[in-house]
């Protein structure tokens, strides 16, 4: 069977039906779109890759797995990278240094109750880990395990839109389950580039779950260039697709996640024919009930 059971279904949603003006929504996240800082993580990831994909066996064998964890934080010396680079064959090295920076994020964390109406406090975003999260791929490094320190949005995106959308969401997951009335909420406000020589992905870790309660694993706000990016829910067999769509701005998958039978990725965005870059704006939520 492809699914058992399903506390709550997978629910495509657009934020004009919380009363969201979608352009005025759309102008305000460009206008931050300066201040959104760049994901050092993800851009190490795939220097990572790239040197496992390229160095020779006998030197990928004597290197720890720890070194990799402290590459991927940002706490591996420079001249032991710059070394290792060096070891690379010599056609190689080019490629290595064209590694362009793909994803500008930030970060934002909210409570959310219920007592009679919705309640919302905004609390300082507490450093990001996923302890709970799986990889169809048991044998690849997971480096979302790794606490991660993100840029916190500011205050001007907490607006009335961002609020529908909250609560929005808050209203939905107590409608399919009387039993929420207090959630956690991290929210992501993520812009994801794209180059004509090189793809970009947000989920560079394949099928996965993200261990959290639920997610809304893309909202897609602007999509402005690109092709790609498709999201697919698939069964307990992580091969059967549930679902598989290109969202639309204004569009987001809200879906339980952890200890389910649900796993799902977003493909890769690519340039559109004819252009150099593009890019897509994203925000994601991961949902903790308290």
């Amino acid at each position: 069977m492809i699914l058992t059971q399903l506390e709550m279904p997978i629910n495509v949603f657009n934020i004009t039906d919380w009363g969201v003006d979608l352009n005025r929504f759309q102008d305000t996240l460009r206008s931050h779109y300066e201040q959104y800082a760049w994901d050092l993580y993800l851009y190490r990831q795939n220097q990572i890759e790239y040197l496992k994909k390229h160095l020779p066996g006998r030197i990928l064998s004597t290197i720890e797995n720890s070194f990799w964890i402290d590459f991927y934080s940002g706490k591996a010396p420079e001249q032991q990278i710059r070394k290792l680079v060096e070891r690379l064959p010599a056609e190689q090295i080019p490629g290595y240094q064209s590694i362009k920076k793909t994803r500008k994020r930030l970060i934002a964390e909210f409570n959310i109750r219920y007592d009679g109406f919705w309640q919302m406090e905004r609390i300082p975003a507490r450093a990001f880990g996923q302890e709970y999260a799986l990889i169809r791929d048991r044998n690849s490094q997971d480096y979302r395990l790794a606490k991660r320190t993100f840029a916190e949005m500011p205050e001007s995106l907490n607006n009335s839109d961002m609020k529908k959308i909250l609560f929005g969401i808050a209203e939905d997951l107590a409608e399919k389950n009387g039993r929420i009335s207090f959630l956690n909420i991290i929210v992501h406000p993520t812009l994801l580039y794209c180059f004509a020589d090189q793809p970009a992905s947000n989920s560079p870790e394949g099928i996965h779950q993200d261990g959290m309660d639920y997610i809304v694993s893309a909202l897609v706000m602007e999509r402005k260039d690109v092709i790609g990016g498709k999201s697919v829910v698939y069964g307990k067999d992580i091969r059967t697709k549930i679902l598989e769509t290109v969202l639309q701005a204004g569009q987001g998958i809200l879906q339980p996640d952890k200890d389910t039978e649900l796993w799902h990725e977003v493909t890769p965005i690519r340039s559109a024919a004819g252009f150099e870059s593009g890019y897509r704006s994203t925000i994601g939520f991961d949902i903790t009930v308290m």
